[in-house]
């Protein structure tokens, strides 16, 4: 790649950049053409942004770092999800944010030897199947603030975000963002896959049931927490997706929390669930506990 930002650059001289420089500038440019519409691959030779937001499980595996396309898009979604966070608190609250090779570091102490396998072990009965690295500022942000940071994002959609309040605010900060401050990490990681993962669709409590079976062997699968499921969309739109086409989204987002309590909304039994609607409008929803569903669940 050939570059103009803040100077004059040709591909030599951008191959001498260090690391941390050139994320930098990869960071600016994706914002540049996210806010111009453009779409942009980072892929040399490939005509589709897909392929910069999907890795291949045998891509991620045969590396401890996040691949050199991915790295700049879950960096600039993990900074805009905690700008946004930042944004609803006080001065001497805001958060200060981590660089990437800190996280970077991290990614090699949580990407364990078990998830390499099971991407593998995906992708061979499913070639198709692509994953997109988000990374969730491991904070707890209370219900209420969980709102602002949803409405924050619907500002640069072409619809407002829905939130259901009377269900989200029978939660605890714990139980919707599934963070740990006191463990020092900076972020929460998580792998999305382009597709659910089969065998898991269902009602709540045949997807609880789904899942704890298979946790038995792959005790990193989990339901993400709607924490995540924002910064998920913050790292998708960051990629420069489509978040908005009429009827069909570029990439599924939809995230039911089957594994959180179910509550009584005085018509029935529901859970939180956190997705893009088909317009490109984020909602923050609910979902009949009875009825079957599939959706998204993390390699985390």
């Amino acid at each position: 790649m050939e570059g103009n930002l803040g100077g004059i650059y040709d591909h030599n001289q951008l191959l001498r950049e260090s690391d941390d420089i050139l994320a930098d500038r990869a960071q600016i440019l994706a914002g540049i053409l996210h806010e111009r519409g453009l779409v942009y691959s980072f892929l040399p030779g490939s005509e589709a942004v897909m392929s910069a937001a999907e890795t291949s499980a045998q891509d991620i595996a045969e590396t401890d770092e996040p691949s050199a396309e991915q790295q700049p898009f879950f960096f600039k979604g993990y900074l805009d999800t905690l700008d946004a966070i930042n944004d609803g608190r006080l001065s001497e609250a805001t958060i200060p944010a981590a660089g990437i090779e800190e996280l970077t570091s991290e990614f090699k102490v949580w990407f364990t030897n078990d998830k390499q396998s099971y991407l593998q072990e995906l992708q061979s009965n499913d070639p198709g199947l692509m994953f997109t690295l988000s990374a969730a500022p491991n904070v707890l942000v209370e219900p209420l603030n969980l709102t602002y940071l949803a409405e924050s994002f619907g500002k640069d959609q072409p619809y407002d975000t829905k939130v259901f309040v009377q269900l989200l605010r029978q939660f605890t900060a714990e139980e919707l963002c599934k963070t740990d401050p006191s463990n020092g990490n900076k972020v929460l990681f998580g792998l999305f896959s382009n597709k659910p993962i089969p065998g898991l669709e269902g009602s709540v409590y045949e997807q609880r049931e789904k899942l704890a079976e298979l946790q038995v062997s792959k005790p990193f699968m989990r339901a993400p927490s709607q924490l995540e499921g924002l910064a998920y969309m913050y790292t998708l739109r960051a990629h420069g997706l489509n978040l908005s086409r009429g009827g069909k989204l570029d990439i599924p987002s939809y995230i039911r929390h089957f594994d959180l309590a179910e509550k009584d909304l005085g018509s029935g039994l529901y859970v939180p669930t956190t997705y893009l609607r088909s317009h490109g409008g984020a909602e923050l929803g609910v979902s009949p506990t009875s009825e079957s569903k599939n959706s998204l669940v993390v390699i985390g």
